[in-house]
């Protein structure tokens, strides 16, 4: 099943979210990395130099399409979570890009549709399904859509293999993809994709706890 959660209908992410009011109300005024620096990166954690390194690199795009595995599920668990799907947003407002963000699971559909701008478009689909349907081309690939599982490493890494195999038909000349909830290179979401990576001599920009290359 694949659908497009209805756009459409008016928002209320400010009124319903008051963690989100800071940044809103000055987001307009202030240049990308002095957002980032400002408001996101005390937040986030151990993901904030990965994610620094995705802003740094697109931060003067125009008019791109960035594609995210995988909705926010949880408000304001940057710790845990990332919120990589608001992160990515302020990303696409700031830059006039597409934000396209799909999930699975409905719940998590929705509250991407309440905290996003209309620079995000969350899409409730089975990701490897819909990435081979995609049609447009892709700027930056960020996949984090299967939870990794200590017992089962190998599910969450074919997972995401399987997506970038969806997507690479689509990924524009030198994309990028990320990759959330890495150990090391042969350990987590992105392990079986490192792997790959490697093969096709593609650039690795950075290794942390996301994983981040450049396809040659």
């Amino acid at each position: 099943m694949t659908a497009i959660v209805d756009f459409a209908k008016a928002r209320a992410p400010r009124a319903a979210h008051p963690e989100l009011l800071g940044i809103n109300d000055w987001i307009d005024d202030l240049l990308l990395m002095d957002t980032f620096d400002r408001w996101l990166a005390p937040r986030l954690a151990h993901r904030a130099e990965g994610f620094r390194q995705l802003y740094e690199l697109f931060y003067k795009l125009y008019e791109g399409i960035f594609v995210e595995t995988g909705c926010l599920r949880q408000l304001g668990n940057w710790a845990g979570d990332g919120q990589s799907t608001f992160v990515f947003d302020l990303l696409a407002r700031k830059t006039d890009s597409k934000l396209y963000s799909v999930d699975y699971d409905c719940m998590a559909v929705a509250l991407a549709q309440s905290v996003c701008s209309a620079a995000t478009m969350p899409v409730y689909a089975e990701s490897v399904h819909w990435l081979w349907r995609f049609g447009r081309p892709i700027n930056l690939l960020y996949l984090d859509s299967m939870d990794f599982v200590q017992r089962e490493p190998l599910k969450s890494a074919k997972h995401h293999l399987f997506e970038l195999c969806s997507a690479m038909r689509w990924l524009d000349k030198k994309a990028v993809v990320a990759v959330d909830d890495m150990e090391r290179d042969d350990y987590g979401k992105g392990a079986l994709i490192n792997e790959y990576m490697a093969q096709i001599g593609a650039t690795r920009l950075y290794a942390g706890y996301q994983y981040i290359w450049m396809m040659p």
